[in-house]
């Protein structure tokens, strides 16, 4: 449901529609020849406030070859921003980004339940790239002819967790639909949770464990092998996030 009302009326019916045809879409390289065939992208997965954009963010640090996954989107810019994230401000619109889906020129979108739409274009995206995804933008990416395609979903212990929702509360005025996106990303990442295609990474809340965190994941980008976590772990701190999602959500005032 697009729940909205920052937007206009034409805005959120260009948005109902794009989320309608998303799970069709699929990038289509011209003339068969993939633009992305020599570039690998980690992507980070995971609900609002589990760490995507700080584990991104330290790779980055590690290893300088990586570079922000540039993203376009039609909400206004933040002071957080990489300097290749264009945004409303940059002249991105609803209309500009339903003609490139229009024409198949993004490798992947996705709708926000605020109604405001994100994407990548191949252009934006470096040799060696990384940047939180959304989990259903997962089967365009798979297809879109990546030499490699890495998703890497971040967890983290529920008290943690519950704290650091907390203090998103405090930034974000649509952070019941930020809540709702993150039990659909934490439903995803059950339903996978024994995918051999996907990593399971806890960023945990010291600098030490965060570096062994984002080292991890860069040698899976360069050695193929896969962070190791019991299923059981895995499962356990994901039901520990659900809960953490449920008592923020009790927090918040009737509507």
């Amino acid at each position: 449901m697009i729940n909205s009302g920052e937007l206009s009326l034409v805005n959120q019916e260009i948005a109902r529609a794009l989320r309608a045809k998303q799970p069709d879409y699929r990038f289509e390289p011209i003339d068969d020849y993939s633009e992305l065939s020599d570039k690998t992208l980690v992507a980070t997965i995971g609900p609002i406030g589990s760490g995507k954009s700080t584990l991104s963010d330290k790779i980055i640090q590690l290893a300088p070859e990586f570079k922000p996954n540039g993203t376009r989107t039609t909400r206004a810019r933040r002071p957080t921003d990489p300097d290749n994230f264009k945004t409303a401000n940059e002249g991105i619109t609803h209309r500009s980004m339903n003609e490139d889906i229009i024409n198949r020129k993004l490798v992947n979108y996705s709708v926000f339940n605020n109604g405001h739409l994100y994407g990548t274009a191949p252009e934006d995206i470096a040799e060696y790239a990384i940047g939180p995804i959304l989990s259903d933008s997962i089967d365009n990416l798979v297809s879109a002819g990546f030499k490699d395609f890495i998703p890497v979903f971040t967890v983290a212990r529920g008290p943690l967790y519950q704290r650091r929702l907390e203090q998103e509360r405090l930034h974000f005025p649509d952070i019941r639909d930020r809540l709702v996106e993150a039990m659909g990303s934490l439903t995803f990442a059950r339903l996978n949770v024994e995918a051999p295609w996907l990593s399971f990474v806890d960023t945990g809340d010291t600098p030490e464990q965060l570096e062994t965190a984002a080292s991890d994941v860069i040698r899976t980008a360069y050695q193929r092998t896969h962070p190791i976590m019991s299923t059981e772990r895995k499962l356990k701190l994901l039901y520990e996030m659900e809960r953490a999602v449920q008592n923020v959500s009790s927090q918040l005032p009737l509507t």
